[in-house]
């Protein structure tokens, strides 16, 4: 995924860093706590290309 490059692969790197800091590592979360957290980084990432202006 990371060699595709393109808006995925962004998505997923602020993803990661959301989630790596929202959890303490002693403190892991239930799936869906997870879950709910790449849901949220997907729809903040729509809106975000919804509002720019296209090239």
């Amino acid at each position: 995924m990371m060699a595709s490059d393109g808006p995925e692969v962004e998505t997923w790197i602020n993803f990661t860093v959301i989630a790596a800091t929202r959890f303490d590592l002693d403190d892991q979360p239930e799936p869906e706590q997870f879950l709910s957290v790449l849901e949220e980084c997907c729809d903040a990432r729509r809106v975000q290309q919804r509002t720019q202006p296209s090239e």
